[in-house]
């Protein structure tokens, strides 16, 4: 990949793929398979200046109000909460805000309704093809001989980004002793004693009740920004990896994620592959001695596409610090047939 090639794949997947062989592929003579033989000729190389870009989309526009969803309260909706289950609130419908509620879930609190309940009520939400997008995509690069990430060279995992509009959104404001609860912030461990705009009267005298409903209750919402995962770059070459290319990895931390003290996944840089066994092997995909350290060899300048690597770039894949840290790689995972040390961190 030439110093001046773009690939821009907005939350899109990108693999290179480079083996002897291309016939092969998916089977256990190729790189798939375990204790396959690494090739001299098969080389990825991706030179100074190239870029490929598969960052989530920022600032994706969606109306608040989109999060206002009907939920019937049943006996899986309300599983964690036995107090309620068969209380006033069984089978009623409500409407919840259920970006905030599963943050109150996700950050350890008590809800109403069941965490794995909210989850596949927010799934069923419709969602654009540009919010579909907002998540960092993936980069593979996978040579059975070298793969050279040249520094200069940039791959943009950054996450996205969702702009909630403001909105006057639907919610039930439920009631326990007197204190009105908005759904959303309901807890498991309080008994509610129903809707607080839904009374029953009750004509006992000819055995008849009636359900008085004073009308749906709406919020102001000013709107607010969700931040998405940021992307996976995974790189194997089973004859060398030069890996000096820059990560660029940044999220965003939305005022929800914010209270909640929740982040977006940050970008992931993974180096060989999880061991591929034919039940007496194991191989990860890497056959150098590992070292993070900010004092490796470094590809000599002028080096050019065909070039041969020298041979302490052959034996040892370095992996600088910097390449971590805010707005960079967040997690690195690295396996190898060889050893590897952490000389700085």
């Amino acid at each position: 990949m030439a110093g001046t090639a773009v690939i821009d794949a907005p939350a899109g997947e990108v693999s290179m793929v480079a083996v002897d062989d291309p016939s092969t592929l998916r089977q256990n003579s190729s790189i798939d398979g375990a204790n396959a033989p690494a090739s001299d000729t098969a080389r990825i190389h991706i030179a100074s200046g190239a870029r490929i870009g598969v960052a989530g989309l920022e600032d994706v526009q969606v109306s608040a109000a989109r999060n206002a969803v009907a939920v019937e309260l049943r006996g899986d909706e309300l599983k964690d909460t036995p107090i309620n289950r068969q209380g006033p609130l069984r089978a009623q419908t409500v409407y919840v805000d259920i970006n905030q509620a599963l943050a109150n879930a996700n950050s350890g609190k008590s809800t109403l309704i069941a965490k794995d309940s909210l989850e596949s009520y927010q799934g069923n939400i419709g969602r654009t093809v540009a919010e579909r997008s907002t998540k960092g995509g993936s980069v593979s690069i996978l040579s059975q001989g070298e793969a050279i990430l040249e520094s200069g060279a940039v791959i943009d995992l950054s996450g996205g980004s969702v702009q909630y509009t403001p909105a006057n959104v639907k919610t039930t404001l439920l009631s326990a002793g007197g204190v009105l609860v908005d759904v959303a912030n309901a807890s498991a461990e309080t008994r509610y004693d129903g809707i607080s705009t839904r009374y029953v009267k009750d004509y006992g005298r000819w055995n008849v009740s009636e359900v008085v409903d004073l009308g749906q209750s709406f919020r102001y919402d000013p709107g607010y920004v969700e931040g998405k995962d940021a992307g996976a770059l995974n790189v194997i070459g089973m004859k060398a990896v030069v890996m000096q290319a820059g990560v660029q990895g940044r999220t965003t931390v939305g005022e929800l994620q914010h209270n909640a003290g929740l982040a977006p996944a940050g970008a992931r840089l993974t180096l060989g592959s999880n061991a591929v066994t034919d039940g007496t092997f194991q191989d990860f995909k890497l056959n150098q001695r590992v070292e993070v350290s900010s004092i490796g060899a470094l590809l000599p300048a002028g080096f050019k596409f065909g070039d041969a690597l020298p041979q302490a770039l052959k034996d040892t894949l370095s992996v600088n610090p910097a390449l971590m840290g805010q707005n960079k790689v967040a997690n690195l995972e690295i396996f190898t047939n060889q050893a590897a040390e952490v000389r700085e961190a």
